[in-house]
C-alpha cells in the first residue's frame, strides 16, 4: 500500500492519472469484493448517468465515502485504520492490510470476532469479509456479536428460501420489518449506534431445545460426534445446540461426556438435556481429564468412526456431510 501511495504522490504532477486509475480498477478488480449491482442500486445518480460503476467507485465514490458493496463503509473502515495509505483507496487498503490487522469494514462485520469463532477461516487465510458474502452467511455463521446468523435463518425462514445473505437481509429490511438479530429481543432491534457493545453468548431457549432432533442411541450411525464438557456453560450449550440445529446428511449419534464438571447448574442442563434424548450423556465419576474422557467415548461404538468437538465449537449446516466427503475423498 505504500508503493500505491508513493505512485499516486508520483503521478499527480507528472499527468499520468490515467494509467493510476487504471492500475486501482484492476486491483480492486481482482480482490472480487466490489458489488457492481448494489453500487448502481444505491447511487442513482450514476445509474441514471450509464457511469461504469467500478470506474466511478475508483474515480470518485471511494472519496466521496460511497459503499462499495453492502458491508463495506469506508468512512468507518478509515476511522478504525487511520493511516495515509487508506486514502489510496479504502477497498484496497482492507484487501491488503487491514483485514490482517483485524480492522471490521462496517459496524455490522467484526473481522476478529468472526475469526475468532471460525477457526476453519482463519486457517484457511481466505478474506473473512469475501467469505462471509459467499458462503458464510448462508451457513448460519454470524459477522459479529449483535447479530446471531444461525438464529435469523432458522426464526425467518423466508430468508432462507430467498437465497440472501441474512445480514443483508436485515440491513435492507429486516430492521425496518422490526425482526429481531438475536434470541429474545422482545423486538427491540440493535442499530449502528450500539453495533459495537459487547454482549454476553446468549442460550437457546427451553423451546428450541423441544424442537430438535434427538440424537442419542441412534442405531442407524456410523459415526460419533463426541464432545467431552467440563466447563463454560454458555460455550457448551451453543456448541451441543449448534450440532443438534445444523442440517446434515449424514447419520449420527451425538456423545457428551461431562468429565466431572464442579459446575453445578452445567451439570443439571446436560441431565435435562439428555433426557429429552438430545445426546447420549456419560458422566465420570471423578474428574478425569482430556485423553481419558475421550477414550471413553471412543471405546462406547468401536465400529464406529469418531469425531471430537472441544465444548466451545460452534457448527454450520452441512458441516457433518463436508467432513465425511473430506475422508473418504482418497
Amino acid at each position: 500500500m505504500n508503493t500505491l501511495w508513493i505512485l499516486k504522490m508520483i503521478c499527480k504532477p507528472l499527468g499520468c492519472h490515467i494509467f493510476y486509475r487504471s492500475l486501482i480498477i484492476y486491483l480492486v478488480k481482482r480482490i472480487g469484493i466490489f458489488d457492481r449491482a448494489y453500487y448502481l442500486e444505491a447511487n442513482n445518480d450514476v445509474a441514471q448517468a450509464g457511469k461504469l460503476p467500478l470506474r466511478h467507485y475508483v474515480s470518485y465514490g471511494d472519496k466521496e465515502g460511497r459503499h462499495p458493496m453492502p458491508l463495506f463503509d469506508p468512512v468507518h473502515y478509515r476511522e478504525q485504520a487511520r493511516s495515509r495509505t487508506a486514502r489510496v483507496n479504502a477497498l484496497l487498503h482492507y484487501a491488503y492490510v487491514g483485514r490482517y490487522r483485524k480492522i471490521s469494514p462496517s459496524p455490522w462485520f467484526d473481522v476478529d470476532y468472526y475469526l475468532s469463532h471460525n477457526k476453519d477461516i482463519a486457517r484457511s487465510h481466505i478474506d473473512p469479509l469475501l467469505h462471509y458474502i459467499r458462503w458464510g452467511g448462508f451457513e448460519g455463521r454470524s459477522p459479529c456479536p449483535q447479530f446471531d446468523g444461525s438464529y435469523y435463518l432458522r426464526a425467518y425462514p423466508d430468508v432462507v428460501e430467498m437465497h440472501i445473505n441474512p445480514l443483508i437481509h436485515y440491513l435492507f429490511f429486516g430492521r425496518l420489518e422490526g425482526r429481531n438479530t438475536l434470541p429474545e429481543q422482545n423486538g427491540n432491534c440493535l442499530t449502528d449506534s450500539n453495533a459495537h457493545e459487547p454482549l454476553q453468548l446468549l442460550l437457546p431457549d427451553e423451546a428450541s431445545w423441544h424442537a430438535l432432533q434427538p440424537r442419542a442411541h441412534i442405531a442407524e450411525a456410523d459415526i460419533d460426534v463426541i464432545v467431552p464438557v467440563y466447563k463454560g456453560r454458555p460455550e457448551t450449550l451453543r456448541c451441543l445446540y449448534s450440532v443438534l440445529a445444523a442440517s446434515s446428511q449424514t447419520p449420527f449419534e451425538l456423545v457428551v461426556i461431562n468429565d466431572a464438571s464442579p459446575d453445578s447448574e452445567l451439570t443439571e442442563d446436560l441431565q435435562r438435556l439428555a433426557a429429552l434424548k438430545l445426546f447420549t450423556l456419560l458422566s465420570n465419576p471423578e474428574n478425569r481429564g482430556f485423553v481419558h474422557t475421550v477414550n471413553r467415548g471412543i471405546q462406547l461404538h468401536q465400529q464406529r468412526h469418531v469425531v471430537l468437538l472441544n465444548a466451545d465449537t460452534e457448527v454450520y449446516n452441512g458441516w457433518l456431510d463436508r467432513l465425511r466427503h473430506a475422508a473418504h475423498r482418497n
